[in-house]
């Protein structure tokens, strides 16, 4: 099959679309006859199914050639968020208690036994141990800074 018949099937992903392009060039370079990303982005473009094309537009204005990876991102993007890979999901398939949400509440104890405090010796929120000011104020202890006093 070469560029110039490739064309996007009803079922097929994005994914699966430009891996079967991707192996065309491949097979096209290892003959003798390598694509430029530019010329590679126009079958894309030419390729995809009528739902991209209002994407194509907008990325045919570009001067620069968009990289395979940034150009599968933007149409996996594209993708997602039309919906073309969300029919494949079924939420009618999910049983009964896995629908129904769950609340874990877990509370920690610390040494003191005061949930979410700790004692004045340990680092954390009460103690002196962490950022902000230490036990003296500023940064460190009475000689740390500037230098010895």
């Amino acid at each position: 099959m070469a560029l110039f018949d490739l064309e996007q099937k009803g079922d097929e992903s994005v994914s699966q679309f430009l891996q079967h392009a991707k192996s065309i060039v491949v097979e096209l370079s290892a003959a003798g006859h390598p694509l430029r990303p530019a010329a590679f982005n126009l079958h894309i473009y030419r390729g995809l199914k009528s739902n991209f094309k209002a994407m194509v537009s907008s990325l045919l204005t570009r001067t620069d050639p968009i990289s395979y990876d940034d150009l599968h991102a933007m149409l996996l993007s594209h993708e997602f968020l039309h919906g073309a890979s969300l029919k494949k999901l079924s939420i009618s398939d999910a049983t009964p208690a896995a629908s129904q949400p769950i609340a874990h509440n877990v509370q920690r104890s610390t040494p003191s036994g005061t949930p979410g405090f700790s004692s004045p010796n340990q680092g954390g929120r009460g103690g002196h141990g962490g950022r902000g000011r230490g036990f003296r104020g500023g940064r460190g202890g009475p000689n740390q800074g500037y230098g010895r006093f």
